[in-house]
């Protein structure tokens, strides 16, 4: 068995061992990645594979690459690993291949947050960069950040959970954890505030919008939505008054770089 540990710290171990190998070479490795994190059936045309990894090389080169890639991956985690359907697709077999990041989503579809993010131990493949795969830096980004939202969205139903229960202190742990994954979403600001202050620690609700404004006037020259400081002023006063929804907010202030 293979596990393939995208999360947090890159990992790759056969049967207990490492395979330094391979995250050595960052396209072999993206390669693995990309078929690992394809959806079911699992494959991929190889047509689309070189235009994807190999774009700068003619086509009988790049395929070259491709068959290059597949003997390396094979040769180390197993000839079994990388199966083909017919001539023109690849893809994994998932029997022999276990992976953080595909555990994670399955676990969170399912509702099973504790065990996702207990497995969510970073952003996938963080700090990894393909130079000339502009498509594969497009694809990660995106997975990327599909990835952190639901790992929030983990967070935030684990952290109401705790609310109900009447259970502050896990409910604010939960609350900053789901924060942390998007920490430019002023909704996401919101919410967390809104824990503080039904924990009573107004003046930490108060220093948390602080801190939050300071990095957005540092980062993006842009102050928060007025909804935003409303609540805190409202917070300061001891009558916070927070919004009714989340679209009440501004959007994700990265979709305005």
């Amino acid at each position: 068995m293979v596990e393939l540990r995208l999360l947090g710290p890159l990992d790759i171990v056969r049967d207990g061992e490492e395979a330094p190998a391979l995250i050595a070479h960052p396209k072999r490795l993206a390669l693995l990645a990309f078929l690992a994190l394809t959806p079911p059936p699992g494959f991929r045309r190889r047509d689309s594979l070189v235009a994807i990894f190999w774009p700068e090389l003619g086509d009988a080169h790049a395929r070259a690459a491709l068959r290059q890639a597949v003997h390396v991956i094979r040769r180390t985690l197993g000839d079994a690993l990388l199966v083909s359907r017919g001539s023109e697709e690849l893809g994994v077999d998932r029997r022999l291949l276990w992976c953080d990041a595909v555990a994670f989503a399955e676990d969170a579809a399912a509702g099973r947050y504790d065990d996702a993010l207990a497995l969510y131990v970073g952003p996938l493949l963080d700090g990894f960069f393909l130079s000339a795969a502009p498509q594969f830096e497009e694809w990660l980004e995106e997975r990327r950040s599909s990835l952190g939202a639901l790992a929030a969205r983990g967070a935030w139903s684990l952290a109401a959970n705790a609310a109900r229960a009447g259970d502050g202190p896990l409910a604010l742990q939960w609350a900053r954890r789901a924060f942390a994954f998007t920490p430019d979403d002023e909704s996401a600001l919101a919410r967390l505030l809104g824990i503080l202050v039904d924990t009573g620690d107004r003046c930490g609700a108060i220093r948390e919008y602080e801190r939050f404004a300071r990095r957005l006037r540092r980062d993006y020259g842009i102050d928060p939505a007025p909804a935003t400081a409303a609540v805190v002023r409202g917070t300061a006063t001891g009558t916070p008054v927070m919004p009714r929804s989340e679209n009440a907010l501004t959007m994700d202030v990265r979709e305005l770089r």
